[in-house]
């Protein structure tokens, strides 16, 4: 997963049987983080392209990103 300094974003999703990838633009406003997917190589998931996300930020500092959507904490470290 790259969020990359110019809004974009994209994720890589490997698994034995297949790889997906899936690309987007992210921002930040009022303490949410907002990713908009813009790409999609699963089938599936093209039918959500233009869909939006929203994660509200509980921590963010240099290594970690924690947030919450929907009850449920995400935290990613690098």
């Amino acid at each position: 997963m790259t969020y990359a300094p110019d809004g974009s974003y994209s994720i890589i999703s490997r698994k034995p049987s297949h790889t997906n990838s899936f690309e987007g633009t992210w921002q930040i406003r009022d303490r949410v983080l907002i990713m908009t997917l813009t790409n999609a190589s699963d089938l599936k998931a093209r039918r959500i392209v233009g869909g939006v996300e929203r994660y509200s930020i509980i921590h963010v500092d240099d290594h970690q990103l924690i947030c919450n959507e929907d009850g449920q904490t995400i935290t990613l470290t690098r």
